[in-house]
């Protein structure tokens, strides 16, 4: 388990080597950041951080911030990994697989979307319980833990068949 990780990590340092990599992991990144924070303050504090950080107190609008830089830095490295796959395997690729990274990397950035309480009441409101994360002990912010556990995955996931893929082999 331990040389895989290494491995994820070495492939992740190789693949950013290129800076078409570097751009769409920032660009992704950045837009992402960017929509997960006006999202947070545009229904709850009216699109003022201070009264958010009045709202929920210093350290829960901290760690939401931190964790919607996380996910949006994950989100950007997963898909810089998906491109760089895609590019390297067009004329055999498995579409089984390419779907499934494709829908754990969508399930965690949607985890993350739907743990800002503000976002999540709108999901939450078409399945008529708009007020479902405030219910949740750490008002959504355990939904932004399993966003990152999810990207994490698909990062691991994509990472380990770039090693094992005869098509695509990083050595």
């Amino acid at each position: 388990m331990l040389n895989n990780l290494k491995d994820t990590i070495r492939i992740i340092k190789i693949i950013h080597q290129d800076k078409k990599y570097i751009t769409i992991t920032l660009i992704t990144a950045v837009i992402l950041f960017i929509s997960l924070y006006i999202v947070a303050l545009s229904g709850i504090a009216s699109y003022s951080l201070k009264s958010f950080i009045e709202i929920f107190g210093f350290t829960h609008s901290f760690f939401t911030f931190f964790m919607y830089i996380l996910i949006a830095l994950l989100a950007g490295v997963y898909l810089s990994l998906l491109v760089y796959k895609i590019n390297l395997k067009k004329p055999s690729l498995n579409k089984e697989k390419n779907f499934f990274h494709w829908i754990i990397g969508f399930f965690g950035v949607l985890v993350g979307f739907l743990g800002c309480l503000a976002c999540g009441t709108t999901f939450f409101g078409l399945f008529a319980t708009p007020v479902a994360l405030t219910y949740l002990p750490f008002l959504g912010f355990e939904l932004r833990i399993l966003s990152v556990i999810a990207l994490l995955i698909a990062i691991y996931v994509i990472s380990k068949n770039l090693v094992e893929c005869e098509a695509c082999k990083i050595k």
